[in-house]
């Protein structure tokens, strides 16, 4: 029957699906660039930080987009870097196995990227975006590939579990939903981040260049984290935070995936998620996403779980597994020099327990230990040619400062600072025999004690089920097992009767080096190591999933078997540790206005002034959390971008581009010596010269600096340079005598004398300090290296 109906035209079907892929990558490319237009043009951390409202809402709905697009811009570059190798597709690894894979894999290339354009000083917008905008548009290609497997993937999880899978997911879509808004959005931080993280950030980004800066210690850890800065020059200064969360999500999906190599089958991989996330959202004392160390927390259990999978697969898929470790192996090397230590100790003992099973495997773990030390090595030559000395802040200093280059650091102005920071490695650490104790705290075991020591019952009873099924033959008319081959590698494994999977193996090494760690060098900078060392976190999780599956893998415990594999186990464990979390952590009048203020803060109710006065995270950082009254009232009157130096530490002025200096951290410029011990005159011109005219005193605050040892500022000079150009009552701002000032009068001077009288840097070597640069001026320049005491504060 005919049909007056026309007939489509022959590729009429195609051309659409061709232009909604188009309109699909436009409006994924648009999303971005609206994203960009909006922190640059509507700029709502610097042109409203205190208006609260519509714009902090929709300000803070274009940070989470930035997190996505953070995501896929890392994982665009590592797909690419893994096709240049000829390797790496969703369908040969799994979506979701694909999608960390390819994250980490982009680390590396990014930090290389980013520190040498550091070092190039091209660190700004319009290199950010010239490098960013083509990773975008590979991510399109990347996104249109995955979501079918995605899809897939959560059809089938809803189609095996059912309503368990749809449990599981509302749990863990809660938790990290809080952690978003308690440390994510919410501007969070401590007297480290205020006084030192946050204003070297911003003086990197501000320079345009990762070279040696006023925050001079700083230099050695701050300049390898280039995705801050990234993040920093595409969106505000609240961008750290944002970096570290989408870390740490991924370091999620990689716990999961971790965990169901472990446990497959099982709601144990769900569980460890949701408790890695939940361990996260209240962490007074540690766990601060403005800080480096959470980049170790997603680097170091990623890099375990890749060499996992790579020591396991046999096939063509194995050179992108070991790319990835490698690749992420250079960015935690470049953001912390320190994790070169414990990533070769762990290759090394996966090497030597390789090698006593007689598997060429330890070839490639020995390989990894010799690249993190060529790393490490690369990265100390680095900051000797760049500073003078081969590294900063951690337990080697004191060991390799014989090494320094003296002229070097006397030219940066850091060589007073560095003479200093030597008396702090006397101070006593964790007694020996309380070092037990350090471990457990160093690991947060006494958070998550159910889940590992529960695990450590069922191994213990696992093994003596079957030691007691070995005993009786495992059955009647049994035949005894044959006797090992020499070259028959598993044979010995059942010869040393370790049941050990590669994946248990890599965990056991992992915290037998970390609990070596711990118990010698760790003791030594408690506080710094404790904060350090949040890496664990997730490291032992998967460690006590491994201990929890051991009963899976053993015929002879049948019951335990069943018990460990049961639906409600993973559940009751979970419960078990959200119950010890509770009771361990230090619950303060902090806990409640943190969770009330992050919700205001994310609807826009409250500002990103009022979120940082408001600051409750636990952390002791006084009453006027991120911003002190006195530091306010300076900024109104000195604006933005003028440094002042403060004579305490707590005048926190988290104000946007404030500039609050303080001693130890900053330097005065080259001449900090002339400061000190010059005449006022020459005290004054150095100052001048290093662009320092603003000084800060509050009579409520101890002074923590030894200025006041100096001709210039001593109690009974400092009223002839100095005037006040503005105070409060309780908080001066000082700068030099002239017609904006009005004199020091006899009042302010007594409670100076009084401040200065109470200061624990009374005890400072004063005498010590001005006889080793008396010495080192009495020699021609350029310095060399010599034997210099160790001042005392």
């Amino acid at each position: 029957m005919a049909t007056d109906q026309p007939i489509p035209p022959i590729g009429l079907g195609r051309a659409r699906g061709r232009w909604a892929g188009i309109s699909a990558f436009l409006l994924f490319v648009g999303g971005y660039v609206a994203l960009l237009a909006w922190f640059k043009q509507v700029d709502v951390y610097h042109t409203h930080f205190s208006d609260p409202g519509v714009l902090v809402l929709i300000n803070n709905a274009f940070r989470v987009l930035f997190i996505f697009y953070l995501f896929w811009i890392v994982q665009a570059a590592g797909a690419l870097l893994l096709r240049l190798l000829g390797a790496a597709e969703p369908e040969a690894v799994g979506t979701l196995d694909y999608l960390a894979l390819t994250f980490f894999a982009g680390t590396g290339p990014w930090h290389v990227v980013l520190l040498a354009i550091g070092y190039a000083n091209l660190l700004n917008l319009p290199a950010m975006m010239i490098l960013t905008l083509p990773m975008v548009a590979l991510a399109f290609r990347e996104l249109r590939l995955v979501a079918p497997g995605l899809q897939r993937a959560f059809a089938a999880g809803f189609k095996e579990r059912g309503g368990l899978f749809t449990a599981a997911c509302v749990a863990l879509g809660l938790v990290w939903g809080t952690l978003l808004l308690v440390k994510g959005l919410y501007p969070g931080g401590g007297q480290d981040y205020f006084v030192q993280y946050s204003p070297v950030y911003q003086a990197i980004v501000d320079r345009g260049s990762v070279w040696p800066n006023e925050v001079w210690w700083h230099y050695f850890y701050s300049k390898g984290a280039g995705l801050f800065f990234l993040g920093m020059l595409l969106t505000d200064a609240l961008a750290p935070q944002l970096v570290i969360f989408c870390l740490l999500s991924v370091a999620g999906l990689v716990i999961f995936l971790f965990a169901r190599r472990l446990a497959p089958g099982t709601g144990w991989p769900m569980a460890g998620v949701v408790l890695f996330f939940a361990t996260y959202i209240y962490t007074p004392g540690w766990g601060e996403f403005g800080k480096l160390h959470e980049f170790n927390t997603a680097f170091v259990i990623a890099m375990l779980w890749m060499t996992a999978v790579a020591l396991g697969d046999t096939g063509n898929m194995r050179r992108a597994w070991l790319a990835g470790v490698a690749s992420t192996m250079t960015a935690a090397i470049i953001v912390n020099n320190m994790t070169a230590v414990f990533v070769a100790a762990v290759f090394s003992v996966l090497a030597l327990a390789y090698a006593c099973l007689g598997e060429r495997r330890g070839f490639v773990c020995l390989a990894f230990a010799a690249l993190a030390g060529a790393l490490c090595s690369c990265n100390l030559l680095l900051n000797f040619v760049t500073s003078g000395l081969l590294s900063g802040w951690d337990p080697s200093f004191p060991y390799l400062w014989k090494f320094a280059d003296i002229e070097t650091l006397y030219r940066w102005g850091a060589l007073p600072m560095s003479i200093i920071l030597l008396n702090f490695y006397g101070a006593p650490g964790v007694p020996l025999v309380k070092s037990l104790n350090f471990v457990n705290f160093a690991s947060r075991t006494y958070l998550l004690w159910p889940l590992l020591f529960g695990g450590l019952a069922m191994t213990a009873m696992a093994a003596c089920a079957r030691c007691r099924a070995a005993g009786t033959g495992s059955g009647s008319g049994s035949k005894p097992a044959p006797l090992p081959q020499a070259g028959d590698a598993s044979a010995r494994r059942r010869r040393w009767r370790v049941p050990l999977s590669d994946p248990a193996l890599i965990l056991l090494a992992a915290v037998m080096v970390f609990c070596a760690l711990t118990a010698t060098t760790g003791r030594g900078m408690s506080g710094s190591y404790f904060r350090a060392a949040s890496f664990m976190v997730p490291v032992m999780i998967v460690a006590g999933i491994a201990l929890w599956s051991v009963p899976l893998r053993h015929e002879a415990a049948a019951s335990l078997r069943a018990a460990a594999g049961h639906p409600a186990t993973p559940l009751a464990v979970l419960a078990l540790c959200a119950v010890v979390l509770a009771g361990k952590t230090p619950i303060n009048r902090d806990i409640v206005p943190l969770t009330t203020n992050a919700l205001k803060h994310a609807a826009g109710m409250l500002s990103i002034d009022g979120a940082y006065t408001h600051q409750s995270s636990g952390h002791p950082i006084g009453p006027w959390g991120g911003i002190y009254p006195g530091a306010r009232g300076a900024y109104g009157i000195v604006g933005p971008r003028v440094p002042v130096w403060s004579m305490h530490t707590e005048t926190y002025c988290m104000l946007p581009d404030c500039k609050m200096r303080s001693y130890p951290h900053f330097l005065m410029g080259r001449s900090w010596d002339r400061v000190m011990w010059g005449t006022a005159e020459e005290g004054e011109t150095a100052l001048r010269a290093a662009g320092l005219n603003y000084f800060l005193f509050s009579r409520e605050l101890l002074v923590r600096d030894p200025l006041f040892f100096s001709p210039l500022f001593s109690p009974d000079a400092i009223a002839r340079h100095f005037g006040i150009r503005w105070t409060d009552g309780t908080t001066t701002l000082l700068t030099w005598s002239g017609p904006e000032t009005r004199p020091l009068d006899e009042t302010w001077l007594v409670e100076y004398r009084q401040a200065t009288a109470a200061s624990p840097w009374r005890l400072f070597g004063n005498a010590r300090m001005k006889a080793i640069f008396e010495r080192l001026h009495a020699t021609p320049h350029p310095w060399r290296p010599v034997e210099l005491p160790q001042a005392r504060p």
